[in-house]
């Protein structure tokens, strides 16, 4: 809870004052440097304490009644916290938590309605914030000393049997089955080159790879280095990081099924979000300290580096390989290890993390989920290997990276392959670099069971943007390929959902997409308000709660190299001049730190850009208030949405040829748009969001509803129709732009959040319409597109410099690919080319896209 009449600092001296009696009543010396352990507890008003004593930090168990001090300003409540074996008689001392309250994000309610209603209840709706590297405050020997007996005292609280695992695996049906194929495999592929091989040398040889596979990837958890790690790294995130926050509403309900869990032998799966190195490091010791079995971590190959590979992998981590080659019986026999590896694990309840975006995000935003581990998620379940397994999605909030904004990457450089030199490169940097908050967000955990049986699948559909074809597999694996693709979907929409706002997001969110050219501060104070309570009605969160004035000067502080500012002549503060640098590679980072804000307004800014397309510019237009019909603005919003889909997760459409036009179908799959006041669900279609959110947008005054008019035969034409219409007669909704000044500034703000990727992809599509029909490397024509963005960035000639990213480029490339418009080939001999197929359905997009630009 929040302190409405007083600061910490204004309690502190009547709280000092009274702190000598309070030991005293607790039987202790506030000499002794036992005196406190100022443990993660936080302060809420008198309404809200009596309901909170018993959850406000899962790993304490009160045993005693707490001790109320009254203040003429507040009220504050000692609470004497015991942890078993570790503190038996110290108490605690309250944390004042500034931050606003924060709630849950829900289960969908049509995908998980019995998940929605466990584990949850309206006492955890507003709970405090709290900073888990708040231990004590005193002299440095008193600090560590108390972090020393916290973290020797955690309770880890299982046993985890890394050896037994890997003996299973061994010697388990699967990996045996898969020895005895690729030993017949081996065999044959002797025979045609003349040689010859016994079955006996074939598969103790591949009996022995199998043994190095499985113990060059499995993991073996030393509890007493868990220990010493905790340790550490409260000395060393408490260097770096202002704080790392989480939300006690939320671990509350973590608790309980974590419980619930242990009870019944079920694991439970964190999917996080991957921006970062530090995103499995930061999960594992929040998980530590809140006493939750931490997880076994699924980590890249490219991660196993001498020295750091031994210590990742006694702290829960197992290697894989990042890319996996189906054709060779290496792959074949690696992938029956890793999935039997996997089912061990959940075979002995223990938790599984990896990430479903597959590598670190490059732009910020979540990218498309990838269906490997997934699958054996879904196969486990589905096998009755468990009987259920719980998912947990997270979202790990950075006000600055430690890795920054990749630009190197998104300028069309090479990865840069990890090493050692760059592993102790990387560890000293973050040693001296501040990096702000961390804010850890929990959404509702969800049964898969559940999932699984309320996701029934029963036509054959194209999932847009997920290049999956389901017509090229067999009923049942169509079925599994489609449930993985809509799990993994579900994940992303809630982890981009639950996932709460950085100052420093928001504030380079504005700069992008309302003052390119430049703001005063005080202006721009005024604007992260009003978006900080725009993100709140749409159920986002704000990490950093204080005055708006002191968020936006925290978040300059770390954006120094992305701004500049000039103080004004006269001195006055508010007057200070803050203008983005739009100039590669600065604006990258700019846009990677915005893009963690754009789903907010993601479909408000679809339906704005094809306000544009309709009206042909939207100042002009919206000057003379003109009329547009709804079903037209929904047609072309849709269309939008169709070519932008490996940007963004959106409904799933599936081809109808009786009607001739895109029905859209409602199945378990999820939207990136979860955010938003209209009560978005993974399970809606597409039509129904661009509706709800014409409506919000009605609301808001920016369209106003006319009259049901009665639409002619060349007006029909324009609309979606179903075969049962009367073909005479059809009703629609005029919409009236409105005429205000405030409207075009608010759609030309909303058109600005899309408008970088509009533009890159009608880049891309006018460099392919410049290729001739032949067959040409992707490379090549990655080379020479990258040689032409980067030019017309100099010479000033795209509207929006971001548009320039690598990244965009080569999702353009594989949207128009499954658009059918070019061919991709080559994936065999892993020399990728390009060639046109369809240049004048190319033509026609580049118009379409061009129409939605200013």
């Amino acid at each position: 809870g929040a302190l409405s009449t007083c600061t910490w600092r204004e309690m502190e001296g009547d709280y000092r004052k009274r702190v000598d009696g309070i030991f005293k009543k607790f039987g202790k010396s506030p000499s002794s440097p036992q005196e406190s352990l100022l443990k993660h507890n936080s302060v809420g008003s008198k309404e809200t304490r009596a309901s909170q004593r018993n959850r406000l930090d899962p790993r304490t168990h009160r045993s005693k009644k707490p001790v109320e001090v009254r203040s003429s300003t507040a009220s504050i409540v000692i609470e004497q916290c015991f942890v078993p074996s570790l503190i038996v008689d110290f108490g605690t001392l309250p944390q004042i938590s500034t931050h606003l309250a924060s709630t849950m994000a829900r289960c969908c309610e049509k995908c998980l309605p019995t998940s929605r209603a466990r584990f949850y209840d309206s006492t955890l709706a507003n709970t405090s914030t709290l900073d888990v590297l708040k231990i004590a405050k005193g002299n440095w020997l008193t600090h560590w000393w108390m972090i020393l007996r916290l973290t020797w005292g955690t309770k880890l609280g299982y046993s985890v049997p890394g050896k037994e695992i890997c003996k299973s695996v061994l010697q388990s049906k699967r990996v045996n089955d898969a020895v005895g194929y690729c030993a017949q495999e081996a065999i044959e592929e002797a025979k045609k080159s003349g040689k010859s091989l016994s079955v006996e040398k074939a598969t103790t040889t591949l009996e022995k790879r199998a043994g190095n596979i499985i113990h060059t990837m499995a993991a073996i958890i030393y509890k007493r280095l868990f220990r010493i790690a905790d340790f550490v790294l409260h000395g060393v995130f408490g260097l770096v990081f202002k704080s790392l926050h989480y939300d006690q509403g939320q671990v509350e309900v973590l608790r309980r099924v974590s419980d619930e869990c242990n009870k019944n032998g079920y694991p439970i799966v964190f999917l996080p979000t991957h921006k970062s190195h530090l995103d499995y490091v930061i999960l594992s010791f929040l998980l530590v300290n809140l006493e939750i079995k931490v997880p076994h971590v699924a980590a890249g190959d490219n991660l196993n580096i001498t020295g750091f590979a031994w210590l990742q992998r006694h702290l829960g981590g197992f290697f894989i390989k990042r890319k996996l080659d189906s054709t060779t019986q290496k792959d074949v026999l690696y992938r029956k290890v890793l999935h039997e590896y996997m089912e061990q694990l959940l075979r002995k309840s223990q938790c599984i993390e990896f990430f479903v975006e597959g590598s670190r995000t490059r732009s910020g935003k979540p990218s498309m989920p990838k269906g490997g581990l997934v699958s054996v998620l879904v196969d486990s379940v589905m096998e009755g290997v468990v009987n259920d397994l719980y998912i947990v999605p997270v979202n790990v909030s950075y006000d600055k990276l430690l890795e920054g904004s990749f630009h190197h990457e998104l300028m069309g450089g090479t990865k840069k392959m990890e090493s050692l030199w760059q592993a102790i490169v990387g560890t000293w940097r973050m040693l001296t670099t501040r990096l702000g908050h961390i804010r850890v967000d929990f959404s509702q955990p969800f049964s898969l069971q559940e999932f699984l049986q309320m996701c029934t699948i029963s036509d054959p559909l194209v999932l847009v943007g997920s290049g999956l074809s389901v017509n090229t597999y067999s009923e049942e694996e169509a079925r599994t390929r489609q449930l993985v693709t809509a799990l993994g979907r579900h994940v992303v929409c809630d982890f981009i959902r639950c996932g709460s706002l950085m100052s420093t997001s928001i504030v380079a969110f504005l700069l992008l997409t309302k003052f390119r050219s430049g703001v005063a501060l005080s202006e721009l104070v005024t604007e992260y308000q009003w978006m900080a309570c725009e993100a709140g009605n749409r159920g986002r969160r704000c990490e950093y709660c204080g005055s708006p004035e002191s968020a936006v000067k925290h978040a300059l502080f770390y954006m120094t190299e992305l701004v500049t500012t000039s103080p004004s002549p006269s001195g006055q503060q508010g007057q200070t001049r803050i203008e983005p640098i739009l100039k590669l590679p600065t604006v990258i980072g700019l846009t990677h730190l915005s893009n963690q804000s754009m789903h907010v307004f993601l479909v408000e800014s679809v339906i704005a850009c094809s306000v544009n397309s309709i009206l042909g510019g939207l100042p002009e237009a919206v000057a003379n208030g003109t009329v547009i019909y709804q079903e037209e603005l929904k047609e072309t919003a849709t269309q939008l949405c169709i070519t932008l889909a490996r940007e963004f997760i959106f409904a799933p459409v599936s081809l109808a040829s009786h009607t001739g036009h895109l029905l859209l179908i409602s199945v378990c799959v999820c939207m990136c748009v979860c955010v938003c006041p209209y009560s978005l669900q993974p399970c809606q279609v597409l039509d129904t969001v661009i509706q709800e959110a014409i409506d919000v947008m009605s609301n808001m005054g920016v369209f106003k509803r006319t009259e049901m008019t009665m639409l002619t035969n060349k007006q029909r034409s324009l609309s979606l129709l179903d075969e049962d219409d009367d073909e005479d007669q059809y009703n629609d909704i005029e919409l009236e732009v409105s005429r205000s000044k405030e409207t075009s500034g608010h759609l030309s703000f909303l058109q600005n959040i899309l408008e970088p990727y509009i533009e890159a992809y009608w880049l891309i599509g006018t460099q392919l319409l410049n290729l001739k029909d032949a067959v040409h490397k992707e490379s090549d024509f990655l080379d020479s597109t990258k040689r032409c963005l980067l030019d017309r960035s100099e010479k000033d000639l795209t509207h929006f410099v971001e548009s320039c990213s690598m990244e965009m480029t080569r999702n353009a490339i594989r949207r128009y690919s499954e658009m059918n418009i070019i061919k991709m080939g080559g994936v065999e001999t892993k020399t990728r080319t390009v060639q046109i197929i369809n240049r004048d359905q190319l033509i026609e997009l580049i118009n379409d896209l061009d129409s939605y630009r200013r």
